[in-house]
């Protein structure tokens, strides 16, 4: 029987989406990366399945993002330097 999804779950899995649409990467490029199926990143994403660390790791390599980015919700990260999205907003312009 399936567990339903927790509240770390769906913190990581949108981190994770937010973040990998930042940096425009495809779910299936993603996937191609990791070496996993686009079947499972998708499941990650919504919170469906947990994410090993050892595999968050290599998300957090991916994704030019330190591993605490994916345990907060936005509106937490960063608070003091600003978020990811912030300053990559703030950079390209």
């Amino acid at each position: 029987m399936d567990k339903p999804a927790g509240q770390l779950e769906l913190t990581i899995g949108s981190r994770l989406e937010s973040r990998r649409r930042l940096i425009d990467l495809s779910i299936e490029q993603m996937a191609r990366h990791l070496d996993i199926d686009p079947a499972t990143l998708r499941s990650y994403e919504q919170g469906l399945s947990r994410i090993s660390p050892a595999l968050l790791v290599r998300v957090a390599e991916l994704l030019e993002a330190p591993i605490s980015y994916f345990f907060h919700p936005p509106n937490e990260v960063g608070r003091h330097a600003g978020s990811l999205e912030q300053r990559a907003t703030a950079e390209s312009s």
